[in-house]
């Protein structure tokens, strides 16, 4: 590796980034290459299409769940409030220091000591921190015999309690649904509120959706000519109209 320094390779593995030419690394390159090749470009076309369908609906609830944050984020400090974005290198990567999972894009952060908070942690706050007080208004119901009122429907069941608030019993959301920083005990300042950042650019996330619908809209599955005709098989292909 005469183009990377010994401390580039401690830091970054060659094998990870795919820039290992040791002899494994490059037959194994060269055997899938050489695999995918051999596949009928009708096929590539009807596989990358099964895949862009599938990861569609997990990048649109990532959409709702950002769109959600913004709409409250502007709501708690105002239509005027901007968006700010963390700087991150072409290598870096950004984890939640609660659940230790990667951000993908908007999260939460804490201007004094620095805490990110991921947007699937911040719901789980606020769902622990709703279920509290409709546990609450029910222990008040059961006290009124003669109060003919049911919370079946709106309770969360015991078995699908949030295991956040068992771990973290003294960090809870704030009644606006803002969250703020964890105690000093689990790594946090207990600062009131976390600030909502963006890592890629606005509406980057909805542009994606947009594209990956408009790729999968515009290809449909039939059959372009008879298996009898082809000699292939006689699986329907995804074709771009």
């Amino acid at each position: 590796y005469s183009d990377t320094t010994l401390e580039e390779i401690r830091k970054i593995c060659p094998a990870c980034c795919g820039t290992c030419n040791c002899k494994i690394c490059l037959r194994g390159d060269n055997l899938v290459k050489a695999r995918i090749r051999e596949i009928p470009v009708q096929d590539k076309l009807q596989y990358l299409h099964c895949l862009l369908s599938s990861v569609l609906p997990v990048v649109r609830q990532i959409n709702r769940e950002q769109c959600f944050e913004w709409e409250l984020e502007k709501k708690l400090r105002g239509d005027g409030v901007g968006l700010p974005r963390t700087k991150l290198n072409a290598d870096e990567h950004m984890y939640c220091d609660c659940c230790r999972m990667p951000i993908i894009d908007y999260h939460r952060h804490c201007a004094s000591c620095s805490y990110d908070l991921c947007l699937s942690c911040c719901k789980d706050l606020r769902e622990a921190f709703t279920l509290g007080v409709k546990e609450g208004l029910e222990n008040q119901i059961d006290g009124r015999p003669d109060q003919k009122v049911t919370l079946t429907d709106q309770v969360t069941p015991p078995k699908l309690r949030l295991k956040l608030s068992d771990k973290f019993p003294n960090w809870k959301a704030n009644s606006n649904a803002s969250i703020p920083c964890p105690p000093k005990e689990y790594s946090g300042c207990g600062c009131l509120s976390l600030t909502l950042k963006r890592i890629f650019k606005t509406n980057w996330v909805a542009k994606l959706v947009k594209i990956s619908e408009e790729m999968v809209d515009g290809c449909k599955v039939f059959d372009v000519v008879s298996p009898e005709e082809t000699g292939f098989n006689t699986r329907p292909l995804p074709m771009c109209t």
